[in-house]
C-alpha cells in the first residue's frame, strides 16, 4: 500500500502566510479606520480562519491498495474510494515560475467526474502519485496543463 500526504513545506507555508497576512491586513485596515478594536477584531478573525483552513481543511491523504484502490482522505477522515480499474484519470496543473499554483487530480468514473485538489502534496508527490495511480486506470488521451502568461 501507498501512501501519499501532505508535504512540510506546504505545511510550514500555511502557518508563514496565517502569520503575516493579517500583519499585512492590519496596515491596509489603519488607512481606513482608526477604531483599533475593529481592527483587532479583524485580524484575529482572519489569522484564525487562515490557520484552520492551513492546518485541516489542507489536510489530505491518499492510499493506494496494490488491488487498484484509491481512498482519498480529508482530515484523516475518509471522503471518497475509488476503484481505479474503472476510472479514467487525468489532472490540471497551473504554475508559476515553476512552482504549482493550483494542482487538480480529475478522476472519471461512469457517474460523476470529481476534481480533487492536490497542490498541498506539492509538485514531485503529486506526479509519483500520478503514476502509481497511471499503472491501475484508463489512460486518459490528453493532459491538461495550465500555463500562465509568458510561459511557453
Amino acid at each position: 500500500m501507498k501512501l501519499y500526504k501532505r508535504g512540510i513545506f506546504s505545511l510550514v507555508k500555511s502557518i508563514f502566510v496565517a502569520l503575516f497576512a493579517p500583519v499585512a491586513l492590519f496596515f491596509v485596515l489603519s488607512i481606513f479606520t482608526d477604531n483599533a478594536l475593529i481592527m483587532y477584531s479583524i485580524c484575529a478573525a482572519a489569522l484564525l480562519w487562515l490557520l484552520y483552513t492551513g492546518i485541516f481543511n489542507e489536510n489530505i491523504k491518499f492510499e493506494i491498495s496494490e488491488d487498484g484502490i484509491l481512498n482519498y482522505y480529508v482530515r484523516n477522515n475518509l471522503k471518497n474510494t475509488f476503484e481505479l480499474k474503472k476510472c479514467t484519470i487525468g489532472y490540471k496543473c497551473k504554475s508559476t515560475n515553476g512552482d504549482a499554483d493550483n494542482i487538480s487530480l480529475q478522476i472519471i468514473t461512469k457517474d460523476i467526474e470529481e476534481f480533487i485538489d492536490c497542490t498541498p502534496l506539492g509538485m514531485t508527490k503529486f506526479y509519483k502519485m500520478y503514476a502509481e495511480i497511471e499503472q491501475y486506470t484508463n489512460k486518459q488521451d490528453k493532459k491538461i496543463k495550465l500555463k500562465t502568461k509568458g510561459e511557453e
